[in-house]
């Protein structure tokens, strides 16, 4: 995490909310895209493949823009993350924690929740 935020140099934090998963407007999103495609698929369009999902979603709607991720594109970003993930270490307590910040190149910040005034500081070395 701390690698992936220096390199862009964005800052980086994510938020645990396991009560959520599959209700985000990203799901929603997503079930409208697959209902278009299978009402095409239902009227007689053939889907044997992501690009042909993508160029019947695309043909449906102009309002959600889609694109393939394509194996090779896949590939690379394993291959770049690969060393990331092959040194991470295990930080204490996390599974309690369900918010994590970057703070710097060397420093996370863990809360309970994003706006938890207790906080713990991990230094990564």
């Amino acid at each position: 995490m701390i690698e992936i935020a220096s390199e862009h140099n964005v800052q980086l934090s994510w938020n645990f909310v396991a009560t959520s998963h599959g209700k985000g407007v990203v799901d929603g999103i997503g079930g409208v895209v697959k209902r278009l495609v299978w009402s095409a698929v239902l009227a007689g369009e053939t889907c044997q493949s992501a690009d042909d999902f993508i160029k019947i979603a695309m043909k449906k709607t102009n309002k959600i823009i889609l694109i393939e991720i394509t194996e090779k594109a896949i590939q690379n970003s394993k291959n770049t993350l690969k060393h990331i993930f092959e040194n991470i270490k295990t930080i204490p307590e996390t599974q309690k924690m369900h918010s994590v910040k970057v703070v710097d190149k060397n420093t996370l910040e863990f809360r309970n929740y994003s706006t938890c005034s207790q906080k713990k500081i991990h230094k990564c070395s």
